[in-house]
């Protein structure tokens, strides 16, 4: 019983003492102890402080071992470490500075000197510590992973793989070196070891959505579409919400030709996120697809109210006016991209098709020659240019643009149909019976060509016919 007794009375001077201490009321520790005690003492009782939170009281114990003992280097660092958490990072750096000029072997205080170096925007500094700290302690992941990070700042991204392959090395199971990793994998366009990265992350934390996000984008890439699908939808479980998972998951399904599930996940991006353009822009151009001519004009129209300078709008817009027939609608929406953009050869190009539409084959002639100018590699374009100069009667600048077309494409059947009819014009007109021969035989060599490649043409018949003409007229076979 007296031992018992005791116990109690040792219980209550504990819990008296703990009053004490947080009281701060009286000094605990006695003026005749020597400093280095003092210091120490003081310093284990911030570092107290400071693992339960209690920052301010850490601070004040930490300035009296220091003031106690200058040369503390721990102390230095924690009391860095909580004007860190204060966001003092300048005084913080100071402290670490402090600590690894007293103690060049602290691993730790190097580290944290190094992380908040590289807050500062001191990024050599920083790197020079985790080095420093990565020579004093070559198993610290944290150092290798932090300095891959930099590595990768600076774009030297070989540097910072071999970094982040250290850290894995030491510690496999660190979800963020596996991440990085797959973001530079990916960025370099190695797919496979992007996936395989981000598959790792996956593993060790399942519900991590930007990674099952990411895992998504890398299976598209990779045109593995079901395993993309499968991606987009755990994000979806993880996030209904998550508009822009919705949006990808429609261009997934308009890849695999599943226009109407393509439609209803752009419509439920829409639903989360009435502004998102791009989602009422691919959903116009999904009814576009279904030949939902209107529902798709109403998209585009959307899309401009949200973003007026979208030149795809503005010509996809132009477009399904011109198979609504609505022609003066459509050169207004081609007119509007051209301003936005007008190095974009395509909207010079169907600007001129519009004109030919309305029978102004001169402005055609413009629009035509600009697309050729910003892209002389533009086919369609020359084509077209000798289409009008043929509706104008100019049958030599005709034949000129319809061999360059057929000299980019060769099997391009509209240059070869139109070079042939060209050549038949141009025999028409000739006196010579040798001049005219000669133009035919140029006409059957295009028109058989013609034949040879588009059998299926729903010319095809009638230029047949012609054929069989002109080689029963001269002979020719």
């Amino acid at each position: 019983m007296k031992f018992t007794r005791h116990k109690e009375k040792l219980h209550f001077f504990l819990f008296f003492t703990f009053l004490i201490l947080v009281s701060n009321s009286t000094p605990l520790f006695a003026e005749d102890e020597n400093k280095e005690t003092l210091a120490q003492n003081h310093y284990e009782m911030g570092l107290t402080y400071y693992e339960i939170g209690l920052l301010a009281e850490a601070f004040a114990e930490l300035k009296k071992a220091l003031k106690a003992k200058p040369d503390f280097a721990k102390a230095h660092l924690y009391l860095g470490l909580i004007y860190a958490d204060k966001g003092y990072i300048e005084s913080a750096v100071k402290e670490f500075t402090e600590a690894v000029k007293i103690d060049p072997n602290n691993v730790e205080a190097h580290f944290n000197l190094g992380f908040f170096s590289g807050i500062l925007g001191s990024m050599e500094k920083a790197m020079e510590e985790y080095k420093e700290a990565i020579r004093l302690d070559p198993l610290n992941a944290d150092a290798h992973f932090n300095l891959g990070i930099l590595y990768g700042k600076k774009g030297l991204l070989t540097d910072a793989i071999k970094e982040y392959k250290k850290a894995i090395e030491i510690n496999p199971d660190f979800p963020e070196v596996h991440y990085n990793l797959g973001v530079i994998y990916n960025t370099n366009g190695d797919i496979d070891k992007a996936i395989e990265e981000f598959s790792e992350v996956l593993r060790l934390n399942p519900l991590d959505i930007v990674t099952h996000y990411l895992l998504a984008l890398a299976f598209a890439d990779k045109g593995l579409y079901d395993s993309s699908i499968e991606e987009f939808n755990r994000v979806l479980e993880i996030d209904p919400d998550h508009a822009v998972a919705h949006y990808n998951l429609g261009l997934i399904y308009s890849l695999q030709g599943l226009m109407d599930k393509a439609i209803n996940e752009y419509k439920e991006a829409i639903i989360l996120k009435p502004n998102f353009a791009e989602a009422h822009y691919v959903l116009g151009t999904a009814y576009s697809k279904k030949g939902l001519i209107d529902e798709a004009i109403l998209e585009f129209e959307k899309t401009l109210e949200i973003t007026p300078e979208s030149t795809s709008a503005h010509f996809n817009l132009g477009i399904a006016y011109g198979i609504k027939g609505v022609i003066d609608e459509a050169i207004v929406q081609f007119k509007e991209a051209i301003k936005i953009n007008p190095v974009d050869a395509v909207s010079h190009y169907v600007l001129g098709r519009a004109f030919t539409e309305k029978g102004l084959i001169d402005q055609a002639i413009v629009e035509f020659r600009k697309a050729m100018k910003i892209n002389p590699a533009c086919v369609v374009a020359h084509s077209a240019l000798a289409k009008a100069y043929s509706e104008k009667g100019m049958i030599d600048r005709a034949i000129i643009h319809y061999e360059m077309a057929k000299k980019i494409k060769p099997n391009f059947t509209e240059a070869l149909l139109g070079l042939g009819m060209a050549y038949k014009d141009e025999a028409e007109k000739k006196d010579s019976e040798a001049e005219k021969k000669e133009m035919y035989e140029k006409a059957l060599k295009e028109l058989r060509l013609f034949l040879q490649y588009s059998s299926n043409d729903k010319n095809a018949k009638d230029i047949e016919n012609i054929v069989k003409e002109i080689e029963s007229m001269y002979g020719l076979d």
